[in-house]
């Protein structure tokens, strides 16, 4: 027997795999799914924001996501590579800043300057910025000009070649998210097996076969025949016609249907459903659907419009808010109980699967949100505030179907991370590349608004009480047109706020920033702070007590430019249904149906889907996807500025006269280099200060540069100096170039800086949210009906000439027990089958019974010894059919003869099928012989154990002897083995330590079964032989015998 794997060194996919069923998402007969337990953790990133990207100005400045493994080489991870934060320190200005520290050769330090950002548009409702930023050259790696322009714009320098940096028209988006996925209901099984801790958050799919009788049997076969799916019962129209004829107000009105009370879509799915009304009721269970339903005529056209408004079911806000699916539990699911017996559902496959829930905290804003787990669901309470979701869902729909093409749905490809839960072990991580489609949120809902009549169709189908949200989706009138509009201009003006505090938490008041620069909101430093605390200390002006610019400029690189993990919510749900492919081959499957649930708030914990429309023993597939909604932005470089130098200043002590321009010294009016020059002992390692002009490396020409700008006059930076002491405004401060400190005569072309060269660039910032859709998990199962029971088989010798035996067969009860063995290639198909579909591992048992009866009898017989159950593959004999002539039942026993060949042993076995083909468990194989002594014909019987199948076709295990024999050891089993002893000590000492026998395989303490069969008489005796090692002591000493210890 393989022992089972340690739980401290696999995984749960490695598990599986011992198991022997692979990494195969399903699930069980009876899981539990637990919504507090552990799920897949997916690390979904968006391709530009990987290291060695297509942003190249990212991979240079080095904010991007990089891969990591572990030391052990057992997991691969995403992990930021962050820029982090220098010191604050004083600038040419005499202004606190903060700048970033970047992991660059060629670049040092980047910066923000919150005082320059604008409004790219302000006649567009999105919040929309340009953010000046300047990245400082090394000052130790400086190569000159030509390098810099270069390292910029792409080319050789000194035998390398650099990629440019410069690209401003490709548009990037920063859309990294974090997604939670439920694991197979197998491999949370496997979890619990080995002891793990930890519960996983599984999932449920499987089929359920629940009744059978001669309704189901005719129902069947009728199904069989049908060339569509859509054309057999759909348990959401039944069941909510049963509501609607049964629950008063559960429609529109309680009265039969009609196209003035019911919207065409669903009058037409009910009266094929129920062409006669609410005849159902007082029938038999079963009845309806299989003797009336079937045999009712329809018209092409009829059968024509249910294929067609059943391609897609809808699960709006409204199925799950005025009495849905909520009290469907999971034992109604298992047998069709949700329906009164005269609607049942005899058979179908069920999806469970736990629902991506509200964290209970209500009052949400991102700046608050630290728990990633906790999804806060703004795009979906937008939503279903505004009785948005019918609309919402159909026209997913369409997108997905490719009826708009006003919103372009794209594909990408992106890179995941899949965190996934040992057993008992640390978390386990792979990294590879799937595409997602995406669209924008925005986009959607201005389509919404703006082309309301585009692609209205009829192929969908709401599930639950009608409500006029869904009348509107069919139909373009002024009446439907004024609803929806009212739903979506609140969703878009609610989208916008969200918007805005997207910005206000990922840069600080980035949206209201331009507001202090409002002479009528913010006339200066004094509504930051007081004038009294301001004038003692300057710096408060870009620190003013945790609010000031330069904290802006740090979150803007914290939230903006690092990487990060963007807010999700997941806001509905598809599930699509693949099938058979009818006069194809038996692999082929063609799209069915789909499902699109809305992530209602009123939705239950787990998520349900019963699907009636299937045909018994036909395979069917369902890819189940996420709607997840990410608030993130998009962003784009431009205006880059880079600059070379027109001149350096040296400076010694005496050239710093603080702020006088006479006598031959250098003016310092913002104290700076009499903070820096100290003492002369400072000067030998005191940079230059160097000049510089700007331009632009796309045409050369000189340019401004964005970061700052100059000014001339005079003007108030904010402490005593020779223009006043009046406090500046705020833009003011924030605004000046370092040169305006030195000369009032320079242009926005030139500045002075202590780094030997600068790059402008704006980045262009806008706020978006994708809808991007992500696969959760997929399976390809059938509906079967479960074994039938063992049989009892007695045999009985015919006492006549005939030479005939007999068996005596019965059905034993139900007893829980492992599918039973296979006999046929195609009995394994099945058998795999049905443990993948009811997702139970080989050796676990079948704990439910069959619903049909035992149909067939089937009689293997060989007239040589077997060495498997597969050697009956190709000895079936006999198919014996029970049915009771003229009658819908089966005979519950029966006796099978046959004649045989005297002195001649025959090997046989017997089972079960049941009226849907499915085989039992075997019977004993049975030995029979006739013996003919010459005068006098008997039976011997016998039974063959699985146990007693030669093991070994290369032994011989059976000999011929005459009188005697003897019972002998190999050699082999025989001889000493000293590999374990230590021959430098007594042999006293090392006796344990010397193992009989050399073999691998040793015989001592094992029981061996020897068979003697006489060939006169055919009689037989079993002897079971155990070998036993005797330990005996012959050695007999008078003194005891010191150890020996050999010298080192």
């Amino acid at each position: 027997m393989v022992a089972r794997p340690d739980p401290t060194e696999i995984t749960i996919e490695e598990a599986l795999d011992w198991f022997g069923v692979g990494s195969t998402p399903g699930s069980s007969e009876t899981v539990e799914l637990a919504t507090d337990a552990a799920p897949k953790v997916l690390k979904i990133c968006r391709p530009e924001l990987l290291k060695d990207s297509t942003d190249a100005l990212r991979n240079a400045i080095g904010n991007y996501w990089e891969l990591e493994r572990d030391p052990d080489d057992t997991s691969t991870t995403m992990n930021p590579a962050r820029i982090e934060m220098a010191d604050e320190q004083r600038d040419l200005r005499d202004i606190y800043v903060r700048r970033g520290i970047l992991d660059n050769e060629v670049i040092d330090r980047i910066e923000i300057n919150p005082a320059r950002i604008t409004k790219i548009n302000n006649s567009v409702y999105v919040p929309n910025f340009k953010i000046p930023i300047r990245l400082y050259a090394n000052r130790d790696n400086s190569k000159g000009d030509v390098f810099w322009k270069t390292y910029f714009a792409g080319g050789s320098f000194g035998g390398e070649s650099y990629p440019s940096l410069i690209d401003s028209t490709t548009i990037f988006y920063d859309g990294s998210f974090r997604f939670y996925d439920s694991y197979s209901t197998l491999a949370g099984k496997a979890s619990t097996i080995l002891n793990n801790t930890v519960p996983l958050k599984v999932r449920e799919v499987t089929c359920n076969y629940n009744d059978y009788d001669k309704y189901v049997d005719a129902y069947q076969k009728w199904a069989a025949d049908q060339s569509s799916e859509l054309l057999l019962p759909n348990y959401y129209v039944m069941w909510d016609y049963h509501q609607y004829v049964t629950l008063p107000g559960r429609e529109m009105e309680n009265t039969e249907f009609s196209a003035d009370t019911l919207p065409i879509a669903k009058s037409a799915s009910y009266h094929y459903h129920f062409p006669s009304g609410s005849i159902y009721e007082g029938k038999n269970t079963n009845q309806y659907i299989g003797e009336f339903f079937i045999h009712h005529p329809r018209t092409i056209s009829e059968r024509r419009a249910t294929q067609t408004l059943q391609q897609n079911i809808m699960f709006d806000q409204n199925w799950y808010h005025l009495g849905g699916p909520s009290h469907i539990t999971a034992e109604w699911v298992g047998t069709g109980e949700a329906l009164p017996d005269d609607l049942a559902s005899m058979y179908n496959i069920s999806l469970r699967f736990p629902r991506h829930k509200q964290d209970t905290d209500e009052n949400f804003s991102y700046s608050t949100l630290e728990a990633e787990q906790a999804y806060k669901f703004r795009i979906r309470n937008i939503i279903e505030n505004n009785n948005f979701s019918s609309k919402f869902l159909e026209l997913l729909k369409d997108l997905d179907e490719g009826t708009i093409t006003q919103v372009p749905l794209d594909t990408h490809a992106y890179s995941v991370e899949t965190q996934t839960e040992p057993i008992l072990s640390s978390t386990t991580a792979t990294v590879d590349t799937q595409s997602y489609r995406s669209f924008d949120w925005m986009q959607f809902l201005a389509h919404a608004y703006n082309a309301y009549g585009s692609g209205l169709n009829t192929n969908y189908i709401f599930a639950g009480p009608t409500h006029t949200d869904h009348s509107t989706t069919y139909r373009d009138n002024t009446l439907y047109r004024f609803a929806d509009n009212q739903q979506i201009v609140l969703a878009l003006d609610q989208t916008v706020d969200l918007m805005n505090e997207y910005m206000e938490t990922n840069a600080w008041a980035i949206s209201d920033w331009d507001s202090y620069y409002d002479p009528g909101v913010h006339t200066g430093i004094e509504d930051i702070t007081s004038a009294a605390t301001a004038a003692k200390d300057h710096s408060l002006y870009f620190h003013a007590g945790g609010t000031g610019a330069q904290d802006v400029g740090e979150t803007i690189i914290e939230n903006i430019l690092n990487p990060t993990i963007k807010k999700s919510e997941v806001v509905a749900y598809k599930i699509e249904k693949f099938g058979p492919v009818y006069g194809g081959s038996t692999t082929d499957q063609q799209l069915i149906q789909k499902f699109w649930m809305f992530n209602s708030a009123n939705a239950p914990d787990i998520m349900s889907l019963i699907d009636s429309q299937i045909k018994y023993g036909e395979n069917y597939t369902y890819n189940v996807y996420a709607y997840v909604a990410v608030m993130n932005h998009k962003y784009h470089y431009g205006d880059f500025r880079l600059t070379k130098q027109i001149g350096t200043i040296d400076y010694t002590s005496d050239d710093v006269v603080g702020t006088s321009t006479t006598g031959g010294g250098y003016g310092d009016p913002s104290g700076y280099l009499e903070r820096t020059l100290t003492d002369d002992a400072a000067l030998d390692g005191f940079p230059d200060l160097y000049c510089m002009q700007f331009y632009d490396p796309i045409t050369d020409l000189t340019a401004d540069q964005l970061f700052t700008e100059s000014s001339t006059g005079e003007k108030d930076v904010g402490h005593d100096h020779p223009g006043g002491s009046e406090f500046a405004d705020l833009s003011e401060i924030g605004t000046y170039s370092s040169i305006s400190e030195f000369s009032t005569y320079a242009t926005n072309q030139q500045d002075i800086s202590e780094y030997p060269h600068l790059a402008d660039f704006h980045l262009y910032l806008e706020p978006c949210i994708k809808i991007v859709e992500v696969p959760m998990f997929s399976k390809t199962l059938k509906v079967l009906d479960n074994p039938p029971n063992a049989l009892n088989v007695n045999p009985f010798q015919f006492i006549d000439n005939s030479h005939k035996v007999g068996f005596d067969i019965a059905s034993e009860s139900f007893k829980s027990r492992p599918y039973p063995i296979s006999i046929t290639e195609d009995d394994t198909s099945l058998k795999n089958d049905y443990l993948h579909s009811k997702n139970i591992f080989p050796g676990d048992d079948v704990t439910q019974f069959s619903e049909s009866p035992a149909r067939y009898i089937q009689i293997y017989r060989s007239s040589t010894k077997p060495i498997s159950f597969s050697s009956f593959r190709n000895n079936l004999v006999s198919t014996i059919d029970l049915r009771i002539p003229h009658e819908d039942f089966n005979f519950a026993n029966y006796v099978a003869a046959d004649k045989l060949i005297p002195n001649k042993e025959y090997y046989y076995v017997f089972r079960f099928i049941n009226e849907n083909g499915v085989f039992g468990p075997l019977s004993q194989i049975i030995i029979a012989e006739l013996v003919d002594d010459g005068g006098y014909i008997f039976s011997l019987f016998d039974t063959l154990d699985s146990s007693e199948f030669t093991p070994d076709v290369f032994t011989n295990n059976t000999t011929v002897f005459k009188k005697m024999f003897q019972l002998e050891p190999n050699i082999e089993q025989l001889m000493l083995d000293y590999g374990g002893a230590n021959l430098t000590k007594t042999a006293t000492s090392q006796q344990d330590s010397v193992q009989v026998g050399t073999s691998a395989s040793k015989i001592w303490d094992k029981k061996f079964k020897i068979r003697l069969t006489s060939k006169k008489t055919g009689k037989k005796l079993d002897l079971n032989v155990t070998y036993n090692i005797q330990t005996r002591d012959y050695t007999t000493t008078s003194e005891s015998v010191l150890d020996w210890t050999s010298e080192d």
